[in-house]
């Protein structure tokens, strides 16, 4: 463009964005929006302003209001029932008003109501009004912003209320409760655990379960860590007054239920303080009902894995197991006796590792058994069963039900504690301390038969309900077999029972069915077995033989004697029919050897000791006296005098492998296993282990031959041969030993000053060859002194020694031998003293009606005069004489065991001749008498004693 200078004008452009603030461009737009924000806030503030005015005139109305109602509430006196509706309203409103405003003004409301409600007491409360004001103060509890103060206040009207009014439905009171229990602030919680205790005491409706379970479950959910001596003390309360079903029917779940929760929380609350009285009630019903705390017996059960580690954790708590405890519990029977009983069971069954403990609580003083007893045999079962008389209990007699099983529970307790009392008290204290008498024990006995008896029953699929009561029940079953074994062997010394107490009348079988049925179960069963009533061992055969073989395995003397020996001897011959090559077949193998009289032992054992089970086929001995070898074949004869000869050699006491008792019973020489332990002569004392071994084996031949052998064993030797694992115990320090079995048992009478002028310790002197050597009973026992607390441990140590250690290696080879011959499940058939009828037969006394009358004769007649005066002289013959007349013909000096109907071959008395100058002799192997017809009395007597006493071996005929 050209102006009028003639130049050309340049044009402008921007080209960078860049900004000024001159009219017509962006900044201008920019400015105006911003101008437009500050006039918006301009105008909220102003109405803000003019809201917060308002509000603030609105709040000072309102609180110049509310101060105004205040001043005109405060001053109100109730004078009628129709006043209370408008007064109430307006302590709601008031008192929300300066709740969170100031709370001195709402001390003064919660007080002016709390100091009107006193005034006015004779002035009934409208229901509405009740429930309105009950539910604010409960809102006032719930609201952790109002002051202690005031929740203190709030406490004491809602006291007031509750102790005027019912005001509170079943949901309201555990809405009140929960809220109550949920304090954690250690100043309201004495408080209201204080409330929730009263409104408990005035709200339980005389045990509606309606009103008490709110409480009941307040307290399962209850955090123990929250909780304090007030919550325990609700507890109490609510346990010691509500009946026991009530109680049940708040039952949880199986798996972890209240009574669980409430169990734990009281033992993490109460901690390692000692237990009150008070509180046994309580811990017996929350154990009694308590099932998913008993965690080792329940396996199965499906808890929450942190409750239940804090529950194994919880059963471990000792305050429960502590002597105060377990005494002041023991204690606790004079009040109540059921509970004290099954808290004590509870207890046992929690911890099964403290069950020794608690025994042995019970049993310092042994009056507690009676307690006990009397706590189990007032029972309604005890008494149904003992109607039975100790046979079956009949079908459907007792019920499964909860009475029946807390019976159980009840039973298998007290044999638990009895059978621990027989093991630590003597036979002299069996009646006197343990506060039972004679026809308690009976009746003891008596139900223990019928449990067990019912068992056998039950297992054969008869009774339903007893199965699950019993036979589900293993431990009351195994206790029971052996407590009455215990009572069994403790009858055995005292004879307090009848002699056939034990057997049954609840079956009838016939005798030869049942030793064939029993034969193939004892063949079929290795000799290792423990057969219990599980066992199936039942083939194909009457059910009632079944029971009886079940019986006969657990508890023989419930059949007779002569049954179970008929069962023996079948078993025997069955075995040496087995060994014994059919007719076909060779001769029968026999084991030779040459024996000396004057060296009979040795060369024995040099014959026969390494032949092992061997030893049972047929033996042929050649005896040699000083003159050379003896007359006479062996038939059967010779080989029963070698054997009694070899036993009545080996029991010798100057052959050192056996001692005497001052009753004449032979036990092993205890100086064996001094030896032993001590390292003298020890090629010596294990050689004479190898002798007992031998004769074990001798002892096992005779019983397997059917030899009687004049020896008598010492019961507590003999008891480990025919029981298993038997242990021997204080008690069978009277066979050893009757002084010092008295002395010892003095000690327990005994003070402890008494003892300690003894100068006891738990060791033991012993005398070796002139040396005495100190044996210690226990580690560094001769630095422990006797006193009253450990004497009972003391005697039970030392009988241990006696009997138990110093026998073990001797007792060990001697069963070693016997077993090689005769299984040990045969000998459990019997008791020490059956056994020892076995091996020596019956009583010395002879019965000479029933040997007469089982007699054969060959060339003479019953009636001919030398028969008539040889039983004649066998009447006048002493005892020892016609036990030498009994050796003479048979090798054997007893009567048979089940009398001469049962010896084979029969006793037999045989024409010899009439030669009257000569001997009468005879065939052992035939049991023979050859008798000359002397037909004089006075010539065939003498003839008779000098061929009995002259014991000339083989060489007399």
């Amino acid at each position: 463009m050209l102006n009028f200078s003639g130049q050309t004008k340049r044009r402008t452009v921007n080209l960078g964005n860049n900004r000024n603030l001159g009219f017509g461009n962006g900044n201008f737009l920019q400015q105006s929006k911003l101008q437009r924000d500050e006039r918006q806030e301009a105008r909220i503030r102003e109405k803000s302003i003019q809201l917060l005015e308002t509000n603030i005139i609105n709040y000072l109305r309102i609180s110049n209001e509310n101060h105004i109602i205040l001043s005109q509430w405060k001053n109100i006196t109730i004078s009628n029932q129709d006043q209370w509706g408008e007064y109430i309203l307006n302590f709601i409103a008031l008192s929300r008003w300066f709740a969170t405003r100031n709370s001195e003004i709402e001390t003064l409301i919660l007080s002016r109501l709390q100091d009107q409600l006193k005034s006015t007491a004779q002035l009934e409360l409208p229901k509405s009004a009740v429930n309105l004001l009950g539910n604010y103060l409960t809102s006032i509890l719930d609201n952790h912003r109002v002051s202690y103060r005031n929740k203190f206040i709030s406490f004491e009207i809602l006291r007031t209320l509750f102790d005027r009014y019912s005001f509170t439905s079943p949901q309201q009171l555990q809405n009140i409760a929960y809220i109550l229990m949920d304090y954690s602030d250690t100043q309201t919680e004495k408080e209201s655990l204080d409330l929730l205790n009263y409104m408990y005491a005035v709200n339980d409706n005389n045990g509606d379960p309606a009103y008490i379970k709110p409480f009941i479950q307040v307290l399962n959910v209850y955090d123990y860590q929250k909780a304090n001596e007030y919550y325990l003390s609700i507890l109490r309360k609510v346990f010691s007054t509500q009946p026991i079903d009530c109680l049940k029917s708040f039952k949880g779940s199986p798996q972890f239920d209240f009574f669980s929760r409430i169990l734990t929380n009281f033992l993490v609350i109460h901690g390692n303080r000692p237990i009150g009285q008070d509180y046994y009630h309580l811990l017996s019903i929350l154990l009694i009902y308590n099932d998913s705390v008993i965690i080792e017996e329940s396996d199965d059960i499906e808890i929450n894995p942190n409750e239940k580690s804090y529950l194994e954790e919880i059963i471990r708590w000792d305050p429960l197991y502590t002597s105060e405890f377990l005494q002041g519990l023991v204690h606790y029977f004079e009040i109540d006796k059921s509970m004290a009983f099954i808290l004590l069971f509870k207890l046992s069954t929690i911890r099964p590792s403290m069950k020794q403990k608690i025994y042995l609580q019970l049993c310092v003083n042994p009056k507690n058994i009676s307690l006990l007893f009397e706590n189990f045999s007032n029972d309604i079962y005890f008494k149904q069963i003992l109607r039975f008389d100790g046979e079956l209990i009949p079908k459907n007699e007792i019920e499964e039900t909860a009475q029946s099983k807390l019976f159980w529970n009840k039973c298998l307790f007290f044999e638990e504690v009895y059978s621990y009392w027989l093991i630590i008290s003597n036979d002299g204290e069996f009646f006197e301390k343990s506060g039972l008498n004679k026809n308690d024990v009976i009746n003891l006995c008596k139900l223990l038969k019928s449990i067990c008896l019912t068992s056998v029953e039950s297992e054969a699929g008869k009774f339903v309900s007893l199965y699950h009561q019993i036979m589900k029940k293993d431990d009351l079953q195994s206790q029971s077999l052996k407590l009455i074994d215990q009572l069994y062997l403790k009858n055995l010394r005292l004879k307090f029972l009848s002699t056939n107490f034990w057997l049954t009348k609840s079956y009838n079988y016939n005798i030869d069915k049942f030793i064939e049925y029993a034969i193939e179960d004892y063949e079929n069963q290795d000799s290792d077995d423990e057969i219990g009533f599980y066992d199936q061992i039942t083939p194909k055969r009457p059910l009632i033989y079944t029971k009886m073989i079940k019986i006969l395995f657990n508890t023989p003397y419930f059949i007779p004697f002569n049954e179970r020996v008929k069962i023996f001897q079948t078993l025997v011959e069955k075995d040496r029919d087995r060994i014994t090559p059919n007719f076909f077949m060779q001769e029968t193998p026999k084991l030779g050897a040459k024996i000396r009289r004057e060296n009979l032992f040795e060369d024995a054992f040099i014959s026969f000791g390494n032949t092992g089970d061997q030893f049972k086929h047929r033996i042929q001995v050649e005896f040699f006296n000083e003159y050379g070898p003896e007359v006479g074949i062996d038939g059967g004869g010779i080989t029963k005098e070698f054997l009694t000869s070899v036993v009545l050699d080996g029991i010798n006491p100057k052959l050192g492998l056996f001692q005497i008792t001052t009753d004449n019973q032979v036990y092993p020489n205890e100086e064996i296993y001094y030896k032993l332990r001590l390292q003298i002569e020890k090629d010596i004392q294990s050689y004479k282990l190898e002798f007992l071994k031998f004769l074990g084996m001798c002892v096992g031949k005779c019983l397997y031959e059917n030899v009687l052998i004049d020896v008598s064993f010492a019961p507590f030797f003999l008891s480990k041969s025919c029981m298993s694992n038997f242990k021997n115990s204080i008690n069978d320090l009277n066979y050893l030993d009757p002084d010092l079995f008295k002395n010892l048992t003095r000690l327990s009478d005994m003070t402890n000053l008494e003892l300690e002028n003894l100068d006891l310790n738990f060791s033991i002197d012993i005398k070796i060859d002139s040396t005495t050597y100190n044996i210690e009973l226990i580690n560094n026992g001769s630095k422990i002194k006797v006193n009253k607390s450990n004497v009972q441990y003391y005697l039970h140590k030392l009988a241990d020694f006696k009997l138990n250690q110093s026998l073990f290696p001797q007792t060990k080879y001697f069963l070693e031998g016997l077993f090689t011959i005769i299984p040990k499940n045969w000998l459990k058939l019997f008791d020490c003293f059956e056994l020892q009828m076995l091996i020596s037969g019956g009583e010395k006394d002879i019965n000479i009606i029933e040997w007469q009358n089982n007699v054969e004769y060959g060339g003479y007649l019953e009636n001919d005069k030398t028969i008539k005066l040889f039983w004649e002289i066998i009447q006048e013959l002493n005892m020892e004489e016609k036990s030498k007349l009994i050796k003479f013909v048979t090798s054997v000096s007893r009567a048979p065991l089940l009398g001469f109907k049962t010896l084979n071959p029969k006793f037999g008395i045989r024409n010899s001749g009439n030669d009257k100058d000569r001997l009468p002799t005879a065939s052992t192997c035939v049991n023979l008498l050859k008798l000359p017809d002397y037909q004089n009395k006075e010539i065939m007597k003498e003839k008779l004693l000098y061929a009995i006493n002259t014991e000339a071996g083989f060489d007399l005929s």
